[in-house]
């Protein structure tokens, strides 16, 4: 078979290459918005769910990120085979469109969005623009460097408790 015959046998794969290259296009996140998507998956072992939230010790915790594909994706590549610290929990990452289950934690990174989870959980907020929707953590940018706020009261209210060392390092709001 001659080059024009390997040539003519292997067209098949131009649509197919390009359909992937399609598919992975999706925009990246920026640094700012990795950092805060990392920083969710770092504060796990800090967080305590109610009695009754999981169905057994080995539940998974769900994250769902109702409004950004690309988040979704990053947090699902660093979520890959990692367990919780010293829990036998695996982190699952969900879209909301697709998905209609319990979420443990709900990140809003647009404040246009209207769909949450009916049973939505931990609600972290991308900016302060998200205390409307009753987030208990919500970033912000002070100094060049990513911080966060925590609502204790909002917090009571969506069945969930912080480490001290955790709460240490945040910015309290004690409004509702």
């Amino acid at each position: 078979m001659g080059f024009s015959g390997i040539l003519r046998h292997c067209l098949w794969l131009i649509p197919l290459l390009a359909g992937y290259a399609h598919a992975n296009d999706a925009p990246k996140p920026d640094k700012t918005e990795q950092t805060k998507a990392s920083f969710l998956l770092r504060v796990l072992p800090y967080i305590t769910w109610q009695d009754g939230t999981f169905d057994s010790a080995s539940s998974p915790i769900t994250v769902c990120i109702p409004d950004n594909i690309a988040i979704s994706h990053l947090l699902r590549e660093k979520a890959r085979g990692k367990r919780i610290t010293d829990s036998k929990r695996s982190i699952v990452i969900a879209d909301v469109p697709e998905y209609d289950g319990k979420c443990e934690i709900t990140y809003l990174t647009n404040s246009e969005s209207k769909k949450l989870p009916k049973k939505a959980g931990l609600l972290i907020g991308a900016t302060p623009a998200f205390q409307s929707h009753g987030t208990a953590i919500n970033f912000f940018e002070n100094d060049g460097k990513v911080r966060f706020d925590i609502y204790p009261k909002r917090l009571k209210k969506q069945g969930v408790s912080l480490s001290s060392e955790l709460l240490k390092l945040a910015q309290v709001n004690d409004s509702e």
